[in-house]
């Protein structure tokens, strides 16, 4: 334990990151009113480098209980045991240019927007495509793509609509399963904006209802390309890779979640409540292999867990007559994870 808290040790890293953004929006007014365009390319560097390290430890001992039970000779032994006295040897300081990570990300998306009220009718959508490259090292670049869709809709900010559609597609997948398609749809009742509530119960500033459904999609996997095998070199053999999988497809998980929003005395005083449930299927794993098979393989969709829950928080907040806003609250928030398959 003393060489723990004596040795001493230190590490310099030096990190560059630059990120870079060009955005631009058109109005297309002369169209319809409340159309417009958008278009964003950014591109981001990391660089990581270990510039200077040092380091310096003391001797380690042990005891040696014969010597103890015996009473005779040092029972403090020395891992690396000589007769020669120890002196300590000054830091040794060692600097290092090579880059220990380095990061490049590529992306770039376009959109187009709708913005429009008519009346108490507010509508808004939204047509997205984006493509994204990650570098990490030296590996062939991680690759992705999407389409997004989304539609919201509310009458007097009181009855709340909104759909999204995302079609994303990961290199992780052969072309015959590449694309995942994950549809969402949530509503809300605001009842507190009703006239009989605001007259009924003044003091109760704030009662919302809202219900989401929906499902997203995962690729993370132990490796690259699942559909994809090839061969390594060992030593002097070349060898089979892992075994491809070209029946892999994306992971999806089912999300629905229930909320309630409270508020009173002007939303003073806050009160939100959560329930959710979420069910997740086909989860990529390595798929465990008994002695008697050589070959190693590339993940396959065989897990699933479960999972639900609930979230409480309670806030207060205020501003003093002097002008001084604060606010203090809580949460609580409660989930089991389940392994079904």
């Amino acid at each position: 334990p003393y060489n723990l808290v004596a040795d001493g040790d230190f590490s310099q890293t030096t990190t560059v990151n630059l990120n870079t953004d060009l955005e631009v929006n058109q109005k297309l007014d002369f169209i319809t009113p409340g159309l417009y365009i958008n278009g964003k390319v950014s591109y981001s560097t990391l660089f990581k480098r270990n510039s200077q390290s040092a380091a310096m430890s003391y001797p380690t001992y042990y005891l040696d209980w014969t010597a103890i039970d015996s009473g005779e000779g040092n029972p403090w032994i020395a891992s690396s045991a000589s007769t020669e006295v120890y002196v300590q040897e000054p830091y040794k300081i060692s600097k290092d240019n090579k880059p220990t990570s380095t990061h490049y990300t590529f992306y770039w998306e376009a959109s187009a927007h709708y913005d429009k009220s008519f009346g108490d009718h507010n509508l808004s959508a939204m047509a997205l495509m984006y493509q994204r490259n990650d570098v990490l090292q030296a590996a062939f670049p991680s690759r992705t793509e999407s389409y997004v869709g989304r539609i919201n809709y509310n009458y007097k900010n009181k009855y709340l609509l909104e759909t999204n559609l995302g079609i994303t597609g990961s290199e992780q997948f052969s072309p015959k399963n590449r694309y995942g398609i994950f549809p969402s749809v949530a509503i809300g009742y605001a009842m507190s904006k009703e006239p009989w509530w605001q007259e009924a119960m003044p003091w109760w500033s704030t009662f919302k209802i809202r219900y989401s459904d929906g499902f997203v999609g995962g690729d993370a996997a132990s490796a690259q390309w699942l559909y994809f095998s090839a061969y390594d070199r060992d030593g002097s053999f070349i060898k089979e890779a892992a075994a491809a999988n070209e029946t892999a497809r994306w992971e999806k998980a089912h999300k629905r979640n229930l909320g309630f929003e409270m508020g009173w005395f002007k939303d003073n005083l806050l009160l939100n409540v959560e329930l959710f449930n979420e069910d997740r299927t086909d989860i990529l794993i390595t798929p465990l292999t008994t002695m008697f098979v050589v070959a190693d393989y590339k993940d396959i969709n065989a897990g699933a867990i479960k999972k639900h829950g609930f979230e409480v928080e309670l806030k207060y907040r205020n501003t003093t007559g002097g002008g001084l806003y604060y606010e203090v609250g809580g949460m609580f928030g409660y989930n089991e994870n389940r392994i079904t398959a």
